[in-house]
């Protein structure tokens, strides 16, 4: 039978179809993230594809067991809300994975999640979700995919999200495209310092973008201004290149009113 574009099309709708009547938060979410439950968009999953590129300092985590670039597998889906006539594989549904080297050493950018800057508010017995992303200083040609939340009438937690497919020839295929990539390590730490500090692990994540973070769900338990600092052990082959914007101060009020993360 010879295949054509409105053949391959064709397929593609019904494999939309099937899709979309899966539910994209119960297909996404498998587990809780590293600080104990929460659901945000930074939780590691069973099902969160490797998308970004990445760095493994000292041994490969996630089970991920091939470094090379996996095409996204399946159909794609349409009729997303934030982009109805494109055509997106999606987290949950189908599979894929960028590049990843493994390394004895590194240097890395760290920066922290956007929700802790500018006029965020923290609340006392609200979940906060910090997050540190690392960013190799010297590996920036390998492939990934940019996956995009795919839902914007839906919480984070609960939209889909996707990698956008491209038509070549007579198939739907993903399009890796050349990125940065992330770096983990093992040991990574949070110290809060404040009226009501911790000190947690955060073993690393593969988050809903398919980006390697460290991820903590913090609920202050007292108002007040705290101090928030990452780090690596010195052991780790791990060297952060702005170590002064590994700590981070940040405002926790009462209760309403707006509050925010103040960059040290």
């Amino acid at each position: 039978m010879r295949i054509t574009k409105r053949l391959v099309v064709l397929l593609v709708a019904l494999g939309a179809a099937l899709a979309l009547s899966i539910s994209p938060a119960s297909a996404k979410y498998g587990g809780g993230g590293g600080g104990g439950g929460g659901g945000a968009p930074g939780e590691t999953t069973v099902s969160n594809n490797l998308s970004v590129p990445a760095v493994f300092v000292g041994s490969v985590g996630f089970g991920l067991t091939s470094p090379t670039l996996r095409m996204p597998t399946g159909l794609p889906s349409t009729g997303w809300e934030n982009d109805p006539t494109g055509y997106y594989f999606v987290q949950g549904v189908n599979t894929w994975q960028a590049e990843y080297v493994a390394q004895a050493t590194d240097t890395a950018t760290g920066k922290w999640g956007d929700n802790l800057s500018g006029d965020a508010k923290l609340k006392v017995g609200s979940p906060v979700r910090v997050e540190m992303g690392l960013t190799s200083d010297t590996v920036a040609t390998l492939q990934g995919f940019t996956v995009i939340k795919l839902e914007d009438s839906k919480l984070d937690r609960e939209s889909a999200y996707g990698t956008k497919a491209i038509l070549s020839d007579t198939a739907y295929v993903g399009n890796p495209l050349v990125m940065p990539a992330r770096v983990w390590t093992n040991g990574a730490v949070l110290v809060i310092t404040g009226p009501s500090g911790v000190t947690a692990s955060m073993p690393g994540e593969i988050n809903a973008t398919g980006a390697v973070v460290f991820g903590y769900n913090w609920r202050p338990k007292a108002a007040g201004i705290y101090t928030l600092t990452f780090t690596v052990p010195s052991t780790s082959g791990v060297t952060i290149s702005n170590p002064a914007d590994m700590v981070k101060i940040v405002t926790v009020l009462a209760s309403g009113g707006g509050g925010g993360g103040h960059r040290k």
